[in-house]
């Protein structure tokens, strides 16, 4: 996942919400429960997720 514009805070089963400034990526494993906890106000939020599929 990578944050193109904005900020916001990524809350990640068992860890802290992480707050992600613009250029900001991560990696989240498949099948790891996540939420956006909040973005900036007043300000327009863009996300660039690619979804990887597990080998067969």
């Amino acid at each position: 996942m990578l944050l193109i514009e904005g900020s916001a805070g990524l809350e990640i089963e068992g860890d802290p919400i992480r707050t992600l400034a613009r250029g900001d990526h991560l990696l989240i494993p498949a099948r790891t429960r996540h939420r956006v906890a909040w973005t900036a106000a007043g300000r327009t939020t863009v996300w660039l997720a690619v979804h990887i599929g597990e080998p067969a």
